[in-house]
């Protein structure tokens, strides 16, 4: 199958030109997809480097409740005697280019996307467990009826008991999203709270003030979580939409010349597509653009 059956552009057919032609295909070869790696910031400001070859050694002689670490998997465990009754707080951030898994000390399970940071404390204590986000992040919570589970974005607050969610909150995107695949969660924004139900999105303006939530109840839960099984899957998204993925995928900046048409794009790229072949998908849907010092440059 050719790379229409990846990605394909919505009521036109592909483009006629020939892929690979840029100059700077050596340099493009060496770009690699998203992996397994991440930063651990300790509470005293340690920093410890997830997917080095130091790293689980470094692990070890923290001597606290961080049980076990491999290649793509941070777990900690609520050992008798770990809780001082201070909050106590680690840092986990993932660069672009990469991914990491979480198992908090309540057993429950975070999955951080690239560019994407949660602050946790080592130990729950108190009647509330409680979390902070940044960028994008898959959440399995296990459930405690003596203990809610709160996570913040910003100023915006996530309360569940137990429950499957997906969370979408970077930055340079024009909306906070929040999606319930199982359980029940209730949203804080300002003044309102809104209730929502499996299969249901909740969107939250990130440009304005407003706080405003809108309840979407077609959302393609599929579409949401395709992060998590390494794919993308695009419906009707635009050009500016896929680059911000791409950028944070392979760790690129991506700048525009000129006025962009406007186009929509329905199709899915998979985390282990090479750059290469990423963007013999974005030529046959006749995106144009020259790459050079690890930069993707848009074109008309």
């Amino acid at each position: 199958k050719g790379p229409a059956d990846k990605l394909r552009r919505s009521h036109a057919g592909p483009s006629r030109s020939r892929p690979g032609k840029n100059k700077s295909k050596n340099l493009i070869d060496e770009v690699h997809t998203v992996s397994n790696k991440a930063i651990l910031t300790l509470s005293n400001g340690k920093e410890i480097f997830l997917g080095s070859a130091n790293a689980q050694s470094d692990i070890n002689s923290l001597g606290n409740n961080i049980e076990a670490i491999d290649s793509s998997k941070l777990i900690y465990t609520d050992r008798a005697g770990s809780n001082t009754g201070e909050d106590v707080y680690n840092v986990l951030r993932t660069p672009r280019g990469g991914q990491y898994r979480l198992s908090l000390p309540d057993g429950s399970q975070v999955w951080l996307n690239a560019a994407s940071m949660i602050k946790y404390p080592i130990s729950f204590s108190g009647d509330e467990r409680k979390v902070e986000v940044e960028g994008e992040a898959y959440f399995e919570v296990v459930k405690d009826i003596n203990k809610s589970f709160t996570v913040s974005i910003g100023n915006k607050n996530v309360r569940v008991l137990g429950t499957h969610f997906n969370i979408n909150s970077y930055s340079d995107e024009p909306t906070i999203s929040v999606t319930l695949f199982e359980g029940s969660i209730q949203l804080h924004s300002g003044n309102q709270i809104k209730l929502l139900k499996p299969g249901q999105q909740a969107r939250m303006s990130n440009i304005s003030q407003s706080q405003n939530i809108e309840i979407v109840h077609d959302t393609d839960i599929n579409a949401v979580i395709s992060w998590r099984n390494g794919r993308i899957l695009f419906k009707d998204a635009d050009v500016q939409s896929i680059m911000r993925i791409v950028s944070r995928w392979y760790n690129l900046d991506v700048i525009y010349e000129g006025n962009i048409p406007e186009r929509t794009i329905t199709g899915g790229i998979s985390k282990n597509e090479s750059l290469p072949e990423l963007l013999k998908v974005l030529e046959w849907n006749k995106i144009h653009f020259t790459f050079s010092n690890n930069q993707i440059i848009i074109k008309p």
